[in-house]
């Protein structure tokens, strides 16, 4: 698990993977009109994925997250 943590923060390929995947809950969020969420706030979490990610990866520092 922590190579994969590595790679989500110093790859190219985990950023695009990071944005896909916020780009995936951008699609996601927007077909389940049970929710009811306004647009601004679907967008804004999708944007909000891979800072989220980041902070959580324990081995990306960049953001001061979870230390193990």
């Amino acid at each position: 698990m922590k190579n994969f943590g590595i790679w989500l923060a110093d790859s190219p390929l985990g950023g695009a993977f990071k944005a896909a995947l916020g780009a995936v809950l951008v699609w996601v969020l927007a077909n389940t009109e049970t929710l009811g969420l306004p647009a601004v706030v679907i967008v804004a979490l999708g944007a909000a994925l891979p800072v989220l990610i980041n902070y959580l990866n324990t081995s990306d520092p960049r953001y001061g997250g979870f230390s193990e």
